[in-house]
């Protein structure tokens, strides 16, 4: 096992509360450098615990997103394992119909017209 130095910032303040600057500290720390080595040190559940505690946190990250995109969230979820990341931005089509929606009846109207003559 080895420490690795690790790194937190924080905005010191003065008496009123008022932020001075931002200020970086240093520790060094061993969580080990694999599983085994982490179990070793700190006991399976706290290992456990920590991982859930994260996995957690992705989970409901990967369910909002799939609200807000319109899909089945337990779908989405059945098929997706901690530490899978995805990165899927809106189509050409779903910005555009996104745009439309939030457009008066007649920006509509001019957008139509405007698809309708461009498809020529």
């Amino acid at each position: 096992m080895a420490s690795q130095t690790y790194s937190a910032t924080y905005n010191a303040k003065d008496e009123d509360g008022n932020v001075l600057d931002s200020q970086t500290v240093t520790a060094d720390y061993d969580f080990g450098s694999s599983l085994d080595e982490a179990v070793e040190s700190f006991g399976a559940e706290i290992v456990h615990a920590h991982f859930t505690a994260h996995a957690v946190v992705s989970l409901q990250s990967r369910m909002r997103a799939a609200a807000k995109a319109g899909i089945k969230v337990q779908e989405a979820i059945d098929s997706w394992k901690p530490g899978q990341v995805s990165k899927r931005g809106k189509s050409p089509v779903e910005k555009a119909l996104g745009a439309f929606e939030k457009m008066s009846g007649d920006q509509q109207q001019a957008f139509i017209d405007q698809l309708k003559e461009a498809a020529g």
